[in-house]
């Protein structure tokens, strides 16, 4: 299945909302889904930058087409 780059982004951005309104409520310790506070603020960020890898691939999608291409062409 393919989904275009938007929809990833859109999923993301949807997951990071739900995360700002979950985590702070949420109870940390053994048992529960993160043991500190730490473990999901960084499982946040992780989050944060895949969203911003799929933005500057968006982004330059022309500039990465036109390397991959010349990268085929010098190889052949």
């Amino acid at each position: 299945m393919t989904i275009s780059i938007g929809s990833q982004i859109a999923e993301l951005e949807r997951e990071l909302r739900m995360r700002a309104k979950v985590y702070p409520r949420m109870a940390y310790g053994p048992g529960h889904t993160f043991h500190r506070r730490s473990e999901a603020e960084l499982a946040t960020q992780i989050m944060e930058a895949v969203l911003e890898t799929l933005k500057w691939n968006r982004d330059h999608r022309a500039e990465i087409i036109e390397w991959v291409k010349n990268r085929k062409e010098k190889a052949a």
